[in-house]
């Protein structure tokens, strides 16, 4: 029960801050679903309420209290910001010195941040694409603590820059830090960012972690470089370790809970539903038509919705079987970023494209379409219930909700 409680405990933390919370990558439970969201009336255009410069990267902004939290590179420098959510004003920012130069291969994917920051308890915490873990004042952007790892590690972020997303559990900031083939999965005191606990794995993967209840108690999952895991959350004892490898180590794909399951995939890897034993997880089913590489799959109702490697498709499976129910006629993008909203699923692709989707249906249904950026927009989207904020290349629009 106690794992149950710390986990709860953050959750109400930030849930009593304000009706609406995306305070971490993919929402409160890191799964791609607004919480409460209503049902929407889709219109025929997006009204813009403003629209400001924040740096380049993949990193998703996250809302608490009115206050979106954005983190980008601007001028070369790591920047944090805080905005307020109804003007776009900039109530602070704090910046930091992270020189990068990206892999030949990943040119195009820009210099980062690339790991999106998760808020707990008054604090935001960033993790940068050189694998630098800062922890930092939500109110005024003051630093309370930076830790650096390169006299730990032979290198400080895997071959194409930090790209896994931090989470919270309790007093716990959690991160997998270090590089190729050697690093640590451990987590960080909150407060002054001292090393609680390392679990025993590899290097990082390109994934972001989740809690999942397993029986009576919690489980961290994630991917690193080369497995799959299962670690305690508050002790860092490694319950599990399967290997999960990808060509050039590009295991990406966050791991999605439904129900008692597990949904992971990665690169030239089939969709898989696992159930997890105390021994580790058990294939309950694999659909090898529908590989995923960097786009996260959402869950409505019983069906599974996500983005296909090869043919850039999107695409709906049974949960409980992986029986393909649809997929998409054509190419809809290099890549999408998966939101649920009511019961609707928003796929924002690389291209700056809005697709809404009716989910339960028999084929593919696109509700409304909209075209939301001129410039790459690898971030998710957020819903704040009231605005709709996209984060293109180097911008952060919002969007009145009708």
């Amino acid at each position: 029960m106690r794992w149950v409680f710390a986990f709860w405990l953050v959750s109400c933390s930030v849930l009593h801050a304000e009706s609406f919370s995306w305070p971490q990558w993919r929402g409160l439970n890191r799964d791609g679903v607004v919480d409460g969201a209503a049902a929407v009336q889709w219109p025929t255009k997006w009204k813009k309420c403003w629209s400001i410069e924040v740096g380049e990267g993949h990193a998703s902004p996250i809302v608490v209290d009115q206050v979106i939290y954005q983190f980008g590179r601007l001028d070369d420098q790591e920047t944090l910001s805080a905005i307020d959510l109804s003007t776009g004003k900039v109530q602070w920012s704090v910046q930091n010195e992270a020189p990068y130069e990206m892999n030949k291969a990943a040119l195009g994917h820009g210099k980062g941040p690339k790991s999106t920051p998760v808020y707990a308890d008054g604090k935001v915490f960033t993790l940068g694409i050189s694998g630098i873990l800062s922890g930092v004042d939500a109110k005024n952007g003051k630093l309370l603590w930076r830790r650096e790892f390169a006299k730990v590690n032979p290198m400080t972020s895997p071959l194409y820059g930090t790209s896994m997303s931090p989470m919270v559990t309790g007093k716990v900031v959690i991160a997998h830090v270090g590089g190729p083939d050697k690093g640590e999965l451990s987590g960080f005191d909150v407060e002054t960012g001292k090393t609680i606990w390392t679990a025993s794995t590899d290097g990082p993967g390109y994934t972001s972690p989740i809690v999942m209840k397993v029986g009576q108690s919690m489980q961290l999952i994630t991917q690193t470089q080369s497995s799959f895991v299962g670690i305690d959350p508050l002790s860092g004892k490694l319950l599990w370790k399967t290997p999960f490898t990808t060509s050039y180590d590009q295991n990406s794909v966050t791991p999605l809970s439904v129900g008692e399951l597990i949904i992971s995939s990665g690169y030239n890897q089939p969709l898989t539903a696992s159930s997890i034993t105390p021994a580790g997880p058990k294939v309950m089913w694999k659909n090898k038509a529908v590989p995923m590489f960097m786009s996260s799959p959402v869950v409505v109702g019983d069906r599974i919705y996500g983005m296909t490697m090869q043919r850039q498709k999107l695409f709906c499976v049974q949960a409980k079987s992986g029986e393909l129910v649809w997929e998409s006629e054509k190419r809809v993008g290099e890549n999408a970023a998966l939101i649920v909203v009511d019961r609707d699923i928003l796929a924002l692709t690389t291209e700056g494209n809005l697709m809404v989707l009716k989910s339960g249906t028999a084929e593919m249904e696109v509700i409304a379409q909209y075209k939301v950026a001129e410039t790459p927009t690898w971030a998710h989207p957020v819903w704040t219930g009231k605005y709709l904020l996209i984060k293109d290349l180097k911008t952060l629009t919002a969007y009145e909700i009708p």
